[in-house]
């Protein structure tokens, strides 16, 4: 194979769909600002195998450089183990030759088992180092089905406790400003209080809202907003919670155990996800173990996602 480096509108000619939207030429286009440039590179022999976007900033390239995670994009499940291994060789090379370094975050391993343990397995024997391992956390939609007998009684009761209030969950409409607004202010105040930061800015929700599918909802405790979620439709059965939380002083009543249940009871009446992706409760693969046993405790699986670097050596 031989390594090819593209325009964006190139590139999108070849991976006009992603298996998950954080590859799109779209999403990283909107993100460009955020690296002083956005870079694509395919693979290609007979046709075009794989391909992968970097962002660069000064000299190290990221995939993502905006996102939970990159990697590479295809377009078939054609692609043999061996293609893997060349394109990591190919971008070593390059890497090598232009004195740059190279972060790669992989998705957890649902998001395209077969080429996400290649990658893991080729940059593990490659000149890559492992940095780090999260653990990540996800509903698997099939599960719903008796939730509440599969929870532990000390989780039951929390729920129970919730179902109590006066309550009323709304899915709001994410074409409408004002609705998008409402869930975020939930959200940012949950974030103050706790001290956890914000990433997104409500403009870049917009944003982004405008080429990723997303759904919003507000859980509201006698007439009063006490906790919301954001959610990005990020692949073809695969949701991804980018935000939730609760406002300050609704923790006693415990409207995150009815959030969560209220979130998998939309998405297993709605029929078309599969997988409900929380995220990772650890960073740079240190866990918030009180994160970790929340999402245990409703009922998520784990999944490793991993962080590999490769140093060249230029201070």
């Amino acid at each position: 194979m031989e390594l090819i480096e593209l325009t964006a509108k190139d590139y999108n000619q070849y991976f006009p769909k992603t298996h998950q939207v954080f590859n799109s030429v779209a999403f990283n286009e909107l993100n460009a600002s955020k690296v002083d440039s956005v870079r694509y590179f395919v693979f290609k022999d007979s046709k075009v195998r794989l391909g992968i976007c970097f962002g660069q900033k000064d000299n190290l390239l990221k995939t993502p450089f905006s996102a939970p995670f990159g990697g590479f994009s295809y377009n078939t499940d054609d692609h043999k183990f061996q293609n893997v291994e060349e394109a990591v060789a190919l971008i070593l090379d390059f890497a090598k030759k232009n004195n740059l370094d190279l972060k790669i975050t992989l998705p957890p391993d649902f998001y395209g088992i077969t080429i996400i343990n290649e990658t893991v397995s080729t940059l593990f024997r490659s000149d890559f180092s492992l940095k780090y391992v999260d653990m990540n956390y996800q509903f698997y939609v099939k599960d719903f089905v008796n939730y509440e007998q599969k929870l532990n009684k000390e989780t039951r009761k929390n729920l129970s406790k919730a179902m109590q209030s006066d309550f009323n969950f709304i899915k709001l409409d994410s074409s409408n400003e004002e609705d998008v607004a409402r869930a975020y202010a939930v959200i940012k105040e949950n974030r103050e209080w706790r001290g956890f930061p914000l990433h997104m800015s409500l403009h870049a929700v917009l944003d982004t809202i405008k080429i990723i599918p997303a759904d919003f909802f507000v859980l509201s405790v006698e007439g009063q907003d006490a906790a919301a979620a954001q959610v990005f439709h990020v692949s073809d059965s695969i949701v991804q919670v980018i935000y939730w939380g609760d406002a300050p002083g609704f923790y006693d009543k415990k409207v995150m155990n009815l959030l969560s249940y209220k979130v998998f009871d939309h998405y297993a009446k709605e029929g078309n996800v599969e997988i409900i992706d929380i995220g990772p409760s650890t960073e740079f693969g240190v866990p918030n173990h009180g994160l970790c046993e929340f999402k245990e405790n409703i009922g998520c699986k784990t999944a490793l996602k991993y962080t590999f670097e490769y140093n060249c050596g230029i201070l």
